[in-house]
């Protein structure tokens, strides 16, 4: 929850601080223990043998010690890229703003340079 000072508290502010520190590339595990012996051994017991069991341990911790994103996190990722989205149409719109006004000064400059050319230089008829 954000306070009105724009402070996080609690939960939010926990979940930021790991977004913020997986970013950095800091060591973040969320990923949850594995007994490798007991599952080899509850493996050979159903009749695998003992080569078979162990790659099949391996093969399962390796799969399930990767890093994957909770829902938490990617609230955290949404709302980060919707306050990012909300800066970039700020400054999309001073540019546009920007622009309209330069393109307009450049408009009446081009006017003021065609009235001056019609009003001083000489007729090309006489």
């Amino acid at each position: 929850m954000a306070l009105p000072d724009g402070k996080r508290t609690g939960r939010r502010r926990a979940q930021a601080s790991y977004c913020k520190r997986k970013w950095k590339g800091e060591a973040v595990s969320n990923s949850v223990p594995f007994d490798t012996l007991k599952f080899v051994e509850r493996l050979e017991a159903g009749g695998f043998t003992h080569a078979q069991a162990k790659a099949a341990a391996e093969a399962f911790a390796e799969a399930t010690s990767q890093e994957l994103a909770t829902k938490a996190d990617i609230a955290v990722v949404r709302a980060d890229l919707r306050e990012a989205e909300l800066r970039l149409d700020a400054k999309i719109e001073t540019i546009a703003r920007d622009l309209k006004i330069w393109f307009g000064s450049i408009m009446v400059v081009a006017v003021g340079v065609i009235l001056a050319a019609i009003r001083y230089l000489p007729a090309g008829g006489q």
